[in-house]
């Protein structure tokens, strides 16, 4: 049986799954990230959720967002972990030092308290959820920029202004209604009861035939040996090659392969190499040179990025066997089945106040995955 520390960490890390899903449905600029995920880790720290824990959570959203997301194995992945580790370590340390006068719900027969002298440096001082939420963003943009360097060269620094600009925008927008949630919601406080995830079953598990194994294994073989020789080789033609074959195993077993992001990735990564002239000069777009090596370039590394990817597609189990590739019980399965619960009820809640549905979605979800019904 799991402890209720871990079966709070499974239903925050359902909710971070469950606010990446909302924020894929929005439609936005490709190389714009709004951050939804991030606000159940806000309200986890409101939640008093102690470094262990909050660690914990972070790691688990990392890599569950990784695998519904089918990008565990992609440079996107890489991406979103070394932002997503750093803007929590951000987070918690702002939280902690400067929560002073702040309220927040900590352990104990969920009673709201302040945040007291132990919990802070400067307990004299007070911090919001929307400058928490500030600095996670810019500690989060700042770092994803300097790892996208490795991937698409030094001109991904043209676009950081737009990135760093817009990640203060949204981050303001995502604390307060954070801030505003957590001031609100009656879900909170209800979790803390300690016999409030007493009664937890886990569901069984369908296990995986012998054939379902083999295909396995000849599919990580082959598209291991397509994607080391897009990364090793300095020929453009072969690394294209070796995209379009893993892109071919993708599309043969029916993975869901959208033109549009597959175009950008080759047009962005393109682009940003142009900044860094190489080569010989083929024409000019005002005082920015189109060099040959530029172009080559900019066309390796944008293969490599859509082998990391389709790769990734071909491993990762689609959405309806992610739950069966863990064991029942466990902190990942019991994350998956609170994920799907509240994706299914969200859709059916009537409720014209928002904070009223969110607070009454998460409510049922828990008690019908815990068979508290």
């Amino acid at each position: 049986m799991l402890s209720q520390s871990k079966r709070k960490i499974s239903l925050f890390a359902a909710l971070c799954l469950f606010c990446s899903m909302l924020e894929l449905s929005i439609p936005k600029p490709v190389f714009i990230r709004l951050g939804f995920s991030n606000s159940p880790l806000l309200a986890a720290l409101y939640c008093g959720f102690t470094l262990p824990e909050f660690a914990y959570l972070t790691l688990l959203k990392i890599l569950l967002q990784g695998i519904i997301n089918g990008t565990l194995f992609s440079y996107a992945f890489v991406l979103s972990a070394a932002g997503g580790l750093s803007s929590a370590a951000a987070m918690y340390i702002v939280y902690r030092a400067f929560s002073g006068s702040s309220r927040g719900l900590h352990r104990g027969a969920g009673q709201e308290t302040k945040s007291g002298g132990k919990r802070t440096i400067f307990p004299e001082f007070s911090i919001s959820m929307i400058t928490v939420s500030e600095v996670g963003a810019f500690v989060s943009n700042t770092v994803q920029i300097f790892v996208s360097r490795f991937f698409l060269g030094p001109g991904v620094y043209a676009l950081s202004p737009v990135i760093l600009g817009f990640g203060i925008v949204s981050s303001f927008v995502l604390g307060l209604l954070t801030q505003l949630f957590c001031s609100n919601s009656e879900f909170l406080k209800t979790i803390q009861e300690p016999s409030f995830f007493a009664a937890f079953l886990p569901k069984p598990a369908k296990p995986m035939t012998q054939k379902t194994k083999t295909d396995r294994l000849v599919k990580i073989l082959v598209s291991s040996t397509c994607l080391v020789t897009c990364f090793f080789t300095e020929n453009v033609t072969l690394s294209g090659v070796m995209s379009f074959f893993l892109l071919i195993a993708c599309l043969s077993t029916k993975r869901k392969i959208r033109v549009w992001p597959v175009a950008w990735t080759i047009f962005r990564t393109v682009a940003i190499s142009l900044f860094v002239p190489a080569g010989r000069v083929l024409f000019s777009l005002g005082r920015l040179a189109v060099t040959q090596d530029s172009i080559f370039l900019g066309l390796h590394r944008s293969f490599v990025i859509l082998s990391t990817t389709f790769y990734s597609r071909l491993l990762v189990p689609k959405p309806n066997e992610v739950e069966s590739a863990f064991k029942p019980g466990s902190v990942m399965y019991l994350s998956m089945d609170y994920f799907k619960e509240v994706s299914e009820l969200w859709y059916k809640r009537l409720e014209k106040n928002i904070y009223k549905r969110i607070d009454n979605t998460l409510l049922t979800a828990v008690k019908r995955s815990s068979n508290l019904f």
